[in-house]
């Protein structure tokens, strides 16, 4: 037996020690340089996402908000600072703020295929409430308000599509579509169950 033989063999045993987690002295020390949580999780043998925390998830579910209502920060901030001072749970009064905007409501009615064209037909002049011209898509519905699609011909064959289209769609009991006329009535406050 060769001394080099030897050698090699003690390398593989020290390899093999090494490949468990807990006997690797430098990954103990790396993991109680990470945060005291890990240390907590090694201890107790469970396991631990390093890559996340709670404001990860914070942000996470602010930005899907933002990704389903077509907003950016700025606006889901002043949104929040207004559900926040206003009486009730502050989510569910922000998901009323959201639910309320008439680009959603245009898209919850089934006259758009998507909230960004929502956010379009209402940018371009086409929808009236009560009778009045809005073109801002942030512009707050409230109960017994009736929204109307003014169209010409050529429109008119889009949000009979549309309409179609949205069929598969449950539409939210909050509004109650009248899609012969293009017309809808906002009957009650959105809330969570919607």
């Amino acid at each position: 037996i060769k001394d080099n033989d030897i050698n090699d063999n003690e390398e593989k045993n020290n390899n093999n020690n090494n490949n468990n987690i807990f006997n690797n002295k430098n990954n103990i020390n790396l993991y109680r340089k990470v945060n005291d949580f890990a240390i907590f999780h090694l201890n107790h043998e469970q396991p631990y996402n390093f890559n996340s925390n709670f404001f990860h998830h914070d942000y996470t579910d602010e930005k899907s908000l933002l990704n389903i209502y077509n907003g950016n920060s700025l606006i889901f901030r002043n949104y929040f600072s207004k559900a926040a001072s206003a009486k009730g749970v502050t989510g569910s009064v922000l998901l009323q703020f959201l639910e309320r905007r008439l680009d959603n409501v245009v898209f919850q009615l089934g006259f758009a295929a998507s909230r960004k064209e929502g956010r379009q037909i209402v940018s371009h002049g086409l929808v009236h409430v009560n009778n009045g011209k809005v073109n801002i898509p942030s512009f707050l519905v409230k109960p017994n308000d009736i929204v109307e699609l003014k169209v010409k011909d050529k429109g008119a064959e889009k949000i009979k599509l549309n309409i179609e289209y949205s069929k598969q769609r449950t539409i939210p009991g909050w509004l109650e579509p009248d899609h012969d006329h293009f017309k809808g009535k906002i009957t009650r406050l959105p809330e969570r169950e919607d």
